[in-house]
């Protein structure tokens, strides 16, 4: 993959969300914890096979994140590392590139994003305590919740 450095920080922020987004939605649905393992036990990831191909059919360009993340214990330096990786193969990037990593580095503690992000963390909990899980939602339909949840509060 030929490096390159990408010159918009705000369509970077943007597929950064969108990889957040994604990792969170297969935490939210998919995350297999032992209710007898300990506490500090990480829980894995394990997405059924059906839902693996709708995934692969609506988002393929997700699946390197899925692919990433699937079978294993999640931790939080193994999710934010596949949603880097993840974001920068959106950008056509290289994760490796010092230049990307600088940049990703600044658009993560930018106001834009940080907003962006505050927002989904908030529906993200509020779905949590409404969201009855023994449904998953596809999710360009998760997604269209969020953005029609976050639409609904900016008109307020």
């Amino acid at each position: 993959m030929p490096e390159k450095i990408y010159d918009e920080p705000v369509e970077f922020a943007k597929k950064l969300l969108v990889a957040l987004c994604f990792e969170q939605y297969l935490r939210f649905y998919f995350l297999d914890v032992d209710d007898d393992a300990d506490f500090d036990s990480p829980a894995v990831l394990s997405v059924p096979d059906n839902v693996v191909a709708q995934i692969k059919k609506e988002n393929s360009e997700l699946m390197p994140l899925l692919n990433d993340l699937q079978g294993k214990a999640i931790t939080f330096e193994e999710s934010r590392s596949a949603v880097i990786d993840q974001a920068a193969y959106l950008m056509g990037l290289s994760p490796h590139d010092s230049s990307y990593r600088q940049m990703a580095a600044e658009v993560s503690v930018s106001e834009f994003f940080q907003d962006e992000l505050l927002e989904f963390h908030s529906w993200v909990q509020e779905m949590d305590e409404t969201q009855d899980y023994t449904e998953v939602i596809p999710f360009n339909n998760w997604l269209d919740k969020y953005r029609t949840w976050r639409e609904h509060i900016h008109e307020a």
